[in-house]
């Protein structure tokens, strides 16, 4: 990439040029004294960026990437998912004005299916705009059936034209313990759950299911919807990336995911006992299940 960026500046390689060290050296040479606006878009990594960086504070650097980067000096933010009036906008810009204000309310439910995400917004709009006899609300039904939609939002197997292979390269930066957990949230049927479910499904500590939870975060498969009355933090899946995670249910055998289903299950139980009167406490110990009375039990 540098070697492109140098010639960019008109710099006379040889055909040799050496490597990464001489070509930074040559880089920073010919930025000296100029004002340039380096955009990079979806950089894997740090060390993918950071030969890139002039080191004149006349230059600036603008990077795109799916997870934090954590480069020294930077500001990092994460940008937020379209809202409602930016997806319509897409829409409209793509499919045109006149299907917009003919079903207003079928375009929002478009965006909605779509889960804001431009990406798939944008896919609907290419599907809308070579097909003239499909309305809003023919695209709006057809989103609709959760077996079907990752096929509807794909136009070739390309992250740039394909959600599913957009989420696909993101799963495939996880551990295999981050995997897990995706898939195992997305049996859950609930739009969102506190932090310590994690570490339920996974059967390791609170605090460790928490990290786990955080990594999906940082590759933008999972995010914080914020907290309950308790104070505690709630996360949910995106709902295409919940759709894509149940397509791999079957990478789980039904009786480990069944059991991290009922390690959940017992985990809101034993919350609700832990903060009910001891009277209500000691009749929903009376209704639990033997072997789980044993359990908790053994745990005291």
């Amino acid at each position: 990439m540098l070697i492109g960026f140098l010639r960019a500046l008109d710099v006379r390689l040889t055909t040799d040029p050496g490597g990464l060290e001489e070509l930074r050296k040559l880089w920073l040479t010919w930025t000296k004294g100029r004002r340039i606006l380096i955009g990079l878009d979806n950089a894997h990594d740090a060390e993918q960026v950071k030969p890139l960086i002039p080191a004149e504070p006349g230059c600036g650097v603008l990077v795109t990437s799916r997870a934090p980067l954590f480069l020294n000096g930077t500001h990092d933010t994460r940008l937020g998912e379209f809202s409602e009036a930016h997806g319509v906008e897409l829409l409209a810009r793509l499919a045109g004005g006149a299907r917009v204000v003919d079903d207003l309310e079928a375009t929002k439910e478009v965006v909605r299916l779509c889960d804001y995400l431009p990406l798939a917004i944008n896919i609907c709009g290419g599907r809308l705009a070579t097909r003239e006899q499909w309305t809003m609300r023919e695209m709006a039904n057809r989103l609709v059936d959760t077996r079907r939609i990752l096929d509807l939002l794909e136009v070739a197997p390309t992250v740039d034209k394909s959600v599913r292979a957009s989420v696909q390269l993101s799963y495939d930066d996880c551990t295999g313990m981050q995997r897990r957990l995706l898939r195992l949230l997305s049996a859950l049927t609930s739009p969102d759950v506190p932090g310590w479910v994690a570490g339920e499904l996974l059967d390791i500590s609170v605090l460790d299911g928490a990290d786990q939870l955080e990594a999906l975060m940082d590759a933008q498969l999972a995010e914080c919807s914020g907290t309950d009355q308790t104070g505690t933090m709630r996360y949910r899946l995106h709902d295409l990336v919940r759709v894509f995670a149940a397509e791999l249910a079957d990478h789980d055998e039904d009786e480990r995911r069944s059991a991290a289903i009922e390690r959940v299950l017992y985990g809101y139980r034993r919350r609700a006992e832990e903060a009910a009167p001891e009277p209500l406490a000691a009749g929903l110990e009376q209704g639990r299940p033997a072997h789980q009375r044993r359990r908790a039990a053994r745990g005291r």
